[in-house]
Order: C-alpha cells, then sequence, then structure tokens
C-alpha cells in the first residue's frame, strides 16, 4: 500500500479556486480535496510524473517525465483532467527540451 504522505521531490500546490491540491505521490499527479478526498489521479504512460508545476492558467501541468525504460527524463505536460499528454521530445544534448506548447 502507498503511503499518502510520501510525496515525490515538490510540495504540493494549490489548484485554482484554492479548494483543492496537487502533489506528485507515487510517480503520480494527484489532485486532493481539502477534506482529504483525491478527486483525480493523473498517470503517464510507462513513466514516474516528478515535480509537478501548475501553468499559469491552470489548464495544464508540467512535469518531469521519468521513464520506466531506460531512457532519459524529460518535460512533459498534461491538462489537469488528464487529457492533452504531450511527451518529451528527444533532446540532442543534455539538457531537457520541453514539450511542445510549453514556455
Amino acid at each position: 500500500a502507498s503511503d499518502p504522505r510520501s510525496v515525490d521531490h515538490a510540495a504540493p500546490g494549490f489548484m485554482p479556486g484554492g479548494t483543492s491540491l496537487f502533489a506528485a505521490i507515487d510517480g503520480t499527479i494527484v489532485i486532493l480535496g481539502l477534506d482529504g478526498g483525491v478527486t483525480a489521479n493523473l498517470r503517464a504512460p510507462e513513466a514516474k510524473m516528478l515535480e509537478p508545476g501548475l501553468s499559469p492558467d491552470g489548464t495544464h501541468f508540467v512535469f518531469v517525465y521519468d521513464p520506466l525504460a531506460v531512457s532519459a527524463p524529460g518535460l512533459a505536460r498534461i491538462g489537469v483532467e488528464g487529457d492533452g499528454f504531450v511527451a518529451p521530445r528527444p533532446s540532442t544534448g543534455s539538457a531537457n527540451v520541453p514539450p511542445a506548447g510549453c514556455p
């Protein structure tokens, strides 16, 4: 069983409206109501989601996409409803390359 107190590398943040929080827990992005209930559990295909940040307009998360395979981590994004997943673009160097549509 996972420990709901284990947060991966980033402090929780507030969702727009201030009635819920988001955090990286066990490789997923979890949105928690202030009453303690889970309102969403977002997952990336075949990867852990670490260090999520909410976009300024509150429509998507940018996060470190850490593949379960042997490839290097990169930045990815996903909509707050779990839609619009954009995987990292291949990097030609050692720096992470943000996915298309990320500032």
